[in-house]
């Protein structure tokens, strides 16, 4: 289980804009349970709250992202099958 300081480590050494899924879902937990007694921490936790949910939206995003382009090229590639599978079906039933 990851501590307050794993939490300051990863924001101070920039550390935590790379961090995989789910140690970001385990630094939100830090954020979520630890109590804050200083009106600044308590801040500063709210403020890497927002930035861990904005990671975690980017990288969901980026996934989803290559997901469609993939998908967007098979749709592209089944039009133009199909496309000039008209048009041999037009030259077909013109020839005849």
């Amino acid at each position: 289980m990851l501590t307050w300081q794993d939490l300051n480590d990863a924001f101070t050494s920039g550390s935590v804009r790379t961090a995989s899924d789910s140690d970001l879902l385990e630094y939100l937990q830090v954020c979520s349970t630890i109590g804050m007694h200083n009106d600044r921490l308590d801040a500063l936790s709210i403020n890497r709250t927002i930035t861990l949910n904005a990671l975690l939206t980017e990288n969901f995003l980026r996934r989803e992202n290559r997901a469609t382009g993939r998908l967007t090229w098979v749709v592209i590639v089944l039009a133009v099958l199909n496309v000039v599978g008209i048009g041999v079906q037009i030259w077909l039933s013109l020839r005849h």
